[in-house]
């Protein structure tokens, strides 16, 4: 990966010195002066160990070379003068430790801050050909080596050293460092009484160094989430193949850093070798999948970052040495639902060989929450053979609603194989759970064609019980409509022809009854094409019209009442007889 792909706001470069400081008295009256201090650093640097060693050619005390006499014998001369601290303002703690005669002082610290100073003082003398010298000007530390290390959070140990030089001024004013130049100007406070500053009796080592952040990884799962929780459950496999890119915060604006990554066959995915800064995951979404969501990431347990999208992790905020664990992408297969719109005829609910398909009829499928379909749902429209189907679907609850078919009748409606509830009537199938892949088919309405019964009522003039041309038609006859029970639920009057038809019923089983119209005389009724029986003068029960059933010749015939007369009259005049006269021969007398 190129330097340019990855940007970082490196911190300041840490700046270490050392100032030292012979007093030059002629029988070290007083300890001799040092001044550390440093500055810059990441945030939460400081300075844990520091050591001088005058050994120069590391081959032990030998001639040129410094020490440190802080205790009576040992090679010094004159006065000597233990390590003492005369200022550490700020600092934790510090721990020195040195054997007189010796040339390496080792300090260990706590809580050095940069800004923070040390200043301490302590005997050193010079290593003469024979004898020391009491007096070790800055010439004479020249050589000597100033090591340090820091630490920081977020960052590797930085360790460095530098040799003390008389002359140093240059190397301070680059470093910034608040310490006395060549000259010990600005004079310590803790400079003896009389001493003398000048170049002769100083010498420093001041060094730099550049703190390099610990190792960064971002790293997660993409995963086939079943239950579209966007939670990673045991059993859910990871998705291999799937592209991640990363991009880095440069400002207000983020940038390609140039690094994508693959899933493996688990479906992990890790970047690695990154630098301090904020950045963004941004998933390619794998063909055949739906994304459910994303989840951010956490370091050493806290969340860190913030879910953007399905698609995409951002403000992943990551210092040296973190770690970017679990920044998921929680993908599903589509599911599908899929069925039928039908002509039910013998309206059992199950489509079966033989039923014809309904073309052009519209279902409108709805996601369900709480129990409720919610939004405006999705339409289609069943195609030549009766079929409809949605597919790419995300997982969950859903309802299918039937818009009636112009021209049929609501039959009964059935729930497939991923179940849920058929609401017959109402051409509606709901709690319908897809899980992630699955293909709900055989989710079917049935629908039924209307029937009718209907037959005429006529005047049987020649008692056939059968119509015969020229044979009256009987209009304005009263013929109700009866259900199964026999009950009595519509009625109509027969037209101009004598014919009467209920239609547009719901298949069952009808019957008719005919209300005798006056002046007539009940003769007879028949039972039509759909079947039943005759269950008392002028009423039919029992024809079973089915779906799309047309029942027909249900007649009523009456009968005209025949007519008879003549008159009553007296034959001629009247017959007297009197009293005891036998009686005349009337047909003589009479011709009727």
């Amino acid at each position: 990966i190129e330097a340019r792909h990855l940007l970082s706001v490196s911190p300041l470069p840490i700046q270490i010195g050392a100032v030292y400081f012979e007093d030059s008295s002629p029988s070290d009256q007083v300890g001799d002066l040092f001044e550390i201090t440093f500055n810059g650093g990441a945030p939460g640097t400081q300075l844990t160990e520091l050591r001088i060693d005058t050994d120069k050619l590391g081959d032990g005390l030998s001639l040129g070379d410094v020490f440190f006499h802080t205790a009576p014998g040992g090679p010094g001369v004159y006065e000597y003068f233990p390590f003492d601290i005369l200022d550490s303002d700020g600092i934790g703690s510090v721990t020195a430790q040195v054997e007189n005669g010796g040339t390496l002082l080792v300090f260990a610290f706590e809580g050095f801050d940069a800004g923070e100073k040390l200043t301490f003082s302590i005997d050193v003398d010079e290593m003469g050909l024979f004898t020391a010298n009491a007096v070790a000007e800055g010439a004479e530390l020249e050589g000597s080596v100033l090591s340090a290390v820091f630490k920081a959070p977020h960052y590797s140990v930085a360790a460095g050293e530098a040799v003390f030089f008389d002359k140093f001024d240059a190397a301070l004013a680059d470093s910034g460092l608040d310490l006395p130049d060549d000259d010990f100007d600005p004079p310590s406070p803790f400079m003896p009484e009389g001493a003398s500053p000048g170049p002769v009796y100083t010498a420093g080592a001041i060094f730099a160094l550049q703190q390099e952040p610990l190792p960064i990884t971002l790293s997660g799962t993409v995963f086939e989430d079943f239950n579209i929780d966007n939670q990673r459950q045991t059993g859910e496999p990871g998705i291999a193949g799937v592209h991640l890119t990363l991009y880095v915060l440069d400002g207000e604006t983020y940038i390609s850093t140039g690094m994508t990554a693959t899933t493996d066959a688990a479906g992990n995915y890790e970047f690695t070798g990154l630098l301090p800064g904020t950045y963004r995951v941004v998933e390619t979404q794998p063909s055949g999948y739906l994304s459910v969501g994303a989840t951010a990431g956490t370091v050493a347990g806290a969340t860190r970052g913030v879910v953007l999208g399905t698609d995409v992790l951002g403000e992943v905020a990551l210092l040296g040495g973190e770690d970017s664990v679990r920044n998921d992408f929680a993908e599903t297969k589509p599911a599908s639902i899929s069925g039928h719109v039908y002509h039910d005829a013998n309206n059992n609910g199950r489509m079966e060989p033989g039923e014809s398909s309904i073309a052009d009829a519209q279902v409108t499928l709805f996601v369900q929450s709480g129990g409720m379909s919610i939004g405006i749902g999705t339409t289609t429209v069943t195609d030549a053979n009766g079929y409809y189907e949605f597919t790419g679907l995300m997982p969950g609850r859903f309802s299918l609603v039937e818009t009636q078919p112009d021209g049929y009748l609501d039959g009964l409606d059935a729930a497939g194989s991923a179940g849920g509830t058929a609401h017959n009537p109402g051409d509606m199938i709901d709690g319908v759970i897809l899980a992630g892949g699955q293909a709900g088919i055989n989710y079917d309405f049935g629908e039924l064609l209307p029937a009718s019964i209907g037959g005429r009522v006529f005047a049987d003039m020649n008692g056939n019980g059968a119509f015969d041309a020229g044979e009256p038609l009987l209009t304005n006859v009263t013929i109700f409509l009866l259900d199964e029970s026999g009950r009595r639920i519509d009625s109509m009057q027969t037209d101009a022809n004598g014919k009467y038809l209920f239609s547009g019923l719901n298949p069952g089983v009808y019957g008719v009854e005919e209300m005798q119209p006056p002046a007539y005389l009940d003769s007879g009724e028949r039972v039509g094409t759909a079947g039943g029986k005759i269950a008392a003068n002028d009423k039919i029960r029992g024809a079973n019209l089915g779906s799309g059933v047309a029942g027909l010749s249900y007649d009523f015939w009456e009968i005209v009442p025949a007519e008879i007369s003549g008159y009553v009259f007296q034959d001629g005049p009247a017959i007297v007889l009197k009293e005891g006269d036998p009686p005349p021969n009337i047909p003589a007398l009479r011709d009727g």
